[in-house]
């Protein structure tokens, strides 16, 4: 079974959601999916998503109401296909 990075898991979840997610929610959801499973097999706690969300300040926002979402789109964006030239 392929297994999500804790940071992965979080960007998954927020990708399907339109709007902020608190810290609860995100681990609420991730537990919920199983998104992410810590060694120990307990349940992923609030602070675990803080922890990481402030660690990637590159791929993660926090707003003044404790909102989290994407800093960016993680959707892969493939380049146009390129024309060979014609001489």
């Amino acid at each position: 079974m392929f297994k999500l990075t804790l940071h992965e898991a979080i960007a998954s979840v927020l990708e399907s959601h339109n709007r902020p997610l608190s810290a609860n929610e995100l681990a609420d959801e991730i537990n919920s999916r199983r998104l992410y499973v810590r060694k120990d097999g307990a349940l992923l706690r609030s602070g675990q998503i803080h922890a990481r969300v402030n660690k990637y300040p590159h791929l993660f926002i926090k707003d003044e109401n404790g909102g989290i979402t994407l800093k960016l789109s993680l959707i892969h964006i493939s380049e146009p296909t390129r024309q060979a030239e014609i001489s």
